[in-house]
């Protein structure tokens, strides 16, 4: 086959997807391609209908136990144990927002020295204003971008605001070539494996490419216990992957809130949500909090 038309296998791990997982398939199915799909997922323990989805939509399904699950090791298998050169991860809950979200993914594979590429997310129409505006920011710039490769020595004299800025892959919505993961696999980790794996890939030589016209429709809205939990993994792999410390003084924190209630107060006016405004200082406060207690907790951990 050639590359234009060769197959490709979209891998999704699920748990519970509920109904939207419905929305995300047929989206799937509904990509205008050449290309013959193969949709596998890993359930990990689902009671909620979701394998009856999974099989109403001619999924391939693995079953393993939920305490068998990890975010980095269960993509891993996934893409070891594929047999088209490109494999796309997908969670279950990003619905890709057009026919033509797959091409656009697939495209920057054109240059044979890229190893992975990510979609663009927007939010749902319930979002949340905060999630909007933190969407937004997360992927705005050129739709069309490259992160190259690093030597270890480039990596060791980046300050860890621009190792960060060379780490964007996200595997919400993502695609990878096979022959590249089985010399760079993903890492056993209960949180961040794309970020690792990003690393890693970059400092072995690879390109990753931004597909920003590939877009999903993705976004949480959480509860403030989910906040507080979300931020503080994301912040220790912040400091494990890149060796950010956040807000470690009583001064530099106090800033920070201030900073933070003020931009969630006016994201909140533009959006002529009072509730939102209501929560733009216990938000804040929460989401800087969380974010100096997950740095904390972790250490760097060098490539």
């Amino acid at each position: 086959m050639t590359r234009e038309r060769a197959a490709v296998t979209v891998f999704l791990p699920t748990w519970n997807a509920g109904p939207r997982l419905d929305e995300v398939l047929e989206a799937v199915r509904g990509q205008r391609t050449s290309r013959e799909l193969i949709v596998r997922a890993t359930d990990s323990g689902s009671s909620d209908g979701t394998l009856e989805r999974l099989a109403h939509h001619k999924v391939a399904v693995e079953r393993i136990a939920q305490r068998d699950f990890d975010h980095g090791a269960t993509r891993g298998a996934a893409i070891a144990s594929s047999t088209t050169e490109f494999v796309v991860l997908l969670t279950q809950d990003a619905r890709p927002a057009n026919e033509h979200w797959l091409e656009e993914l697939l495209a920057p594979f054109a240059d044979e020295r890229v190893a992975g590429t990510w979609s663009k997310q927007i939010p749902r129409p319930d979002c949340h204003p905060f999630q909007r505006a933190n969407l937004a920011a997360h992927f705005e710039g050129p739709d069309e971008r490259f992160l190259e490769p690093l030597e270890a020595a480039q990596w060791a004299g980046l300050s860890p605001a621009q190792r960060l800025a060379r780490l964007g892959f996200d595997d919400v919505s993502s695609a990878v070539r096979r022959s590249a993961v089985e010399r760079v696999p993903f890492p056993r980790t209960p949180f961040g494996e794309d970020l690792l794996w990003a690393r890693s890939a970059l400092l072995a030589g690879w390109r990753l490419g931004y597909a920003g016209r590939s877009v999903v429709e993705h976004s949480h809205d959480l509860t403030f216990t989910e906040l507080t939990r979300r931020v503080e993994q994301t912040y220790a792999l912040r400091r494990r992957v890149c060796d950010e410390h956040a807000f470690e003084s009583a001064g530099e924190f106090r800033r920070a809130v201030v900073a933070a209630a003020r931009r969630n107060l006016q994201i909140a006016r533009a959006a002529r949500s009072l509730s939102a405004a209501l929560q733009a200082l216990p938000h804040a406060y929460l989401q800087i909090s969380s974010a100096r207690r997950g740095s904390r907790d972790a250490r760097y951990e060098a490539p």
